[in-house]
């Protein structure tokens, strides 16, 4: 039996592990050009409109990544040899085949700014770490689900509150927009957020006891699905089907058809489908009448076609994280700094920032949290409480895969933190199944 991932920490880096994850669930963004935070626009979203176009945002998960990183680079140092996880080497393969490109963009053209797309890139999968850590049993896979539940669900209640406040509920498209620039990434990256903690919720329904935590939780649920009457993202919109449906279709193939939980997902997804069309279809509409949605869709190609162009180009280190000013089709606004090409497609933009070693190191770890997910779900044919677990973070993982086809889920600091947090969960739980009997795991549930 390997050694439990979770030992290691200590009691200082569990507590740095959970404020991690806490971290993740809040939409708090720091603008160092208005040495201010972005949080605070919210008491006057009208005045979001004066702030400068695209702004320089960074999450506060950037802080709590750093501060975990020191904290395990450091211990090794003083207490011993510190174990890897499960699937560090393909996580560390990943993170060298950026390390090399980067090198071989600088030695192309010594640039700064290269670094600092480097930096944003490997942020976070300080997440894998966090996750991979944390893990040493089902139980604690659990603690970690109903923390981001929570967190998540207080903000989701303050920005409904606000949302409430301010009208963008009832005067629709115009107060939806000017909310969304009041808070970072509204539309864009915290829909994912939303979507993976729902899938954790639905997962552990079944695992709370007690009428009034299991309460809690469905009110938790409730709370998340109103979330979608803030957002007109379409992304958003396929992150929540995949969630709602996934659930589902891994229920309905257990031999426990009439678990409770079956019928909670069940609810929750045509609870989810009432809200999306009745929340959805004025603000899609009017979204349409001011941009089109086809001409959206043929610039997505466009810029798909132009990333894949320029993976051609030098298909082994892609563009090196050399940035330019090369402008997005979908962008009316003048960028304020270089940047690597936006993608719009998380598989395509790896490729972009350093060539198909990124990718097909992507695409291998993809197919073994696809392994491992299935290892976890046979294991529930004798620890029945495995499958809830897994079908929240295979819910989760989902909506990451197909939300990348459209977003940068695995780069940005906030989403790709949770996304790889996510993939450490699974490949360590898979590892408690493996070196651990059913018998053990579920005397571990039980304590």
């Amino acid at each position: 039996m390997r050694p439990s991932t979770g030992a290691p920490l200590g009691r200082p880096g569990r507590l740095l592990c959970l404020a991690f994850v806490t971290a993740v669930g809040i939409p708090l963004f720091i603008l160092p050009a208005h040495q201010t935070t972005n949080l605070t626009k919210i008491f006057d979203p009208s005045a979001a409109a004066s702030v400068d176009p695209q702004p320089l945002e960074i999450h506060w998960i950037v802080l709590m990544a750093g501060l975990v990183a020191a904290y395990l680079a450091g211990r090794p140092l003083f207490r011993g040899r510190f174990p890897l996880p499960p699937g560090a080497r393909l996580v560390g393969g990943l993170g060298l085949a950026f390390f090399i490109a980067l090198i071989a963009g600088l030695i192309v053209s010594p640039r700064p700014l290269s670094v600092v797309y480097f930096v944003q890139t490997c942020i976070p999968l300080v997440g894998f770490l966090v996750g991979s850590y944390l893990v040493d049993s089902v139980s604690s896979v659990r603690k970690i689900a109903l923390l981001l539940v929570t967190v998540t669900t207080i903000s989701i209640t303050l920005i409904l509150i606000l949302a409430v406040h301010y009208g963008a509920l009832s005067s629709g498209w115009d107060s939806l927009r000017s909310l969304a620039k009041a808070i970072p990434q509204l539309r864009g990256h915290f829909p994912y957020i939303v979507a993976a903690s729902l899938s954790m919720a639905l997962g552990t329904f079944e695992l709370v006891r007690g009428r009034w935590n299991k309460g809690l939780l469905l009110m938790a649920i409730l709370i998340h699905l109103l979330f979608y009457s803030l957002t007109w993202s379409r992304t958003a919109v396929l992150m929540l089907g995949v969630v709602a449906i996934t659930p589902v279709l891994l229920v309905l193939r257990s031999t426990s058809r009439r678990a409770l939980i079956a019928r909670v997902v069940v609810a929750g997804a045509l609870l989810a489908g009432g809200v999306v069309l009745l929340s959805q279809y004025s603000a899609l509409a009017k979204r349409w009448q001011l941009r089109g949605f086809g001409s959206t869709d043929s610039r997505r190609v466009e810029y798909a076609v132009t990333s894949v162009k320029k993976i051609a180009g030098n298909p082994l280190f892609g563009r090196m994280f050399l940035a330019d000013w090369e402008q997005n089709p979908l962008e009316d606004e003048p960028l304020r700094v270089p940047r690597i090409y936006k993608a719009h497609n998380q598989y395509l933009d790896y490729g972009v920032r350093a060539g198909l070693p990124a990718m097909i190191l992507l695409g291998w770890i993809i197919l073994r949290v696809g392994r491992d997910l299935r290892l976890i779900l046979k294991s529930s044919a004798t620890v029945p409480e495995m499958r809830p677990l897994a079908v929240g973070v295979t819910g989760a993982l989902l909506a990451a895969a197909f939300g990348g086809l459209f977003q940068l889920i695995l780069v940005q600091a906030q989403t790709g933190s949770l996304a790889w947090l996510l993939v450490g969960v699974t490949f360590s739980l898979a590892d408690v199944v493996r070196s651990s009997g059913s018998e053990s795991i579920a005397i571990d549930h039980g304590a």
